[in-house]
């Protein structure tokens, strides 16, 4: 909740409702507040942006895995509808937390601005050839291109160190 509220995305609260269903069981649903010139006003989960819902769903289990001893967490499309700066706002939350190295994250993402968070041997390109695709770390190309004193965005987005299409 503290890390929703902090990313300044509009939300001021986060309140669980319960709300009965059909064969009499309960169920807790998330309502967002969201205060306009004074009054708060809240927003079920289902009418909250596609971002705010991936964020509040996945963000339980990035926290978790943080401080667990040897856990994988992966995450298809980190950044699926969630703004790049935000994005940011996770992998250095996770970086400043798991100090201890117990926990690892691997996911995929289209946005070339998290090249900028990461290091050359903390990032893995897919590269496709004839059709057929392989993987390498950035840390792998050659150190007239990647060197710690610049960063990887410009030689990526270049074409310099491939994993980009061919368009």
């Amino acid at each position: 909740k503290k890390f929703i509220v902090e990313s300044d995305i509009g939300i001021s609260d986060i309140v669980l409702k319960e709300e009965q269903m059909v064969d009499g069981s309960t169920i807790f649903v998330p309502s967002f507040c969201h205060e306009v010139e004074g009054k708060k006003h809240f927003l079920p989960y289902k009418s909250e942006s596609r971002g705010t819902q991936f964020l509040y769903i996945n963000l339980f289990f990035f926290l978790f895995a943080i401080d667990r001893p040897n856990s994988l967490l992966l995450f298809d499309e980190l950044d699926m509808g969630l703004h790049p700066l935000l994005v940011k706002k996770i992998i250095s939350l996770y970086k400043q937390r798991n100090v201890h190295n117990c926990g690892q994250i691997i996911f995929t993402t289209h946005n070339t601005t998290i090249l900028d968070e990461l290091k050359s041997d903390e990032t893995f390109l897919l590269n496709k050839e004839n059709n057929e695709s392989y993987g390498y770390l950035i840390s792998e190309c050659s150190s007239a291109i990647i060197r710690k004193d610049r960063n990887i965005r410009t030689p990526y987005e270049q074409g310099r160190i491939g994993g980009v299409p061919k368009l």
